[in-house]
């Protein structure tokens, strides 16, 4: 092969490869979200199928069975869509539930129950803050783009820093969680002291 047609070669590669990016950039996102949404997805089925055990598990009263499964089953990790979003909130108040039937069945106290319902509901909260303002940004800048006009600094800047706060409470808040969780489970299996009467 000449040196002529290896440069030929390499520039029709080369258009080739720009030509797919153009084609394909509009519906990258779309591929992604997909890829994400099966992995979400995954994830809920495996958390449901838990339920399930933990439901079997009460209803044949194996109580340290249901609390080890409990244990660990809350969700607080970052997804990327308000669907996975809420469907970890549903399954959190679903072993929440369970929680308070282990309690009844075992005769201890859910005592911090309220304190943790409060966390995840502030992980919910603050998720949806976090995807709200990502997708704000990108409007901006793609109606930006459109206009064949440069994003400000100072919008970038603003983002950044809403984005890092919001990081660092969603940090808190799953490290609050955890400790509160586990505060929960250690009560949980700890039957309350039965109450003396005196005559």
């Amino acid at each position: 092969m000449s040196v002529f047609d290896l440069t030929t070669a390499i520039v029709l590669a080369a258009l080739g490869i720009a030509t797919a990016y153009f084609l394909l950039k509009p519906i990258i996102p779309a591929i992604w979200k997909l890829v994400r949404g099966g992995s979400h997805n995954l994830r809920f089925k495996k958390s449901a199928e838990r339920l399930k055990r933990i439901d079997d598990f009460l209803e044949r009263e194996r109580w340290q069975e249901a609390l080890a499964e409990l244990k660990g089953s809350f969700i607080t990790e970052q997804f990327s869509t308000r669907e996975a979003i809420r469907a970890a909130r549903d399954h959190n108040q679903n072993v929440l539930s369970r929680c308070l039937l282990l309690a009844e069945g075992v005769g201890s106290r859910a005592e911090n129950i309220g304190e943790v319902e409060r966390l995840l509901m502030e992980n919910t909260e603050l998720q949806l803050l976090h995807l709200k303002s990502g997708e704000s940004f990108h409007k901006l800048r793609f109606k930006r783009a459109q206009e064949s006009k440069e994003l400000p600094a100072w919008t970038k800047t603003d983002f950044d820093r809403r984005n890092k706060e919001l990081l660092q409470e969603l940090k808190r808040n799953r490290s609050e969680t955890e400790r509160a969780a586990s505060a929960l489970f250690a009560a949980l299996d700890s039957p309350r002291e039965p109450e003396v009467t005196y005559h």
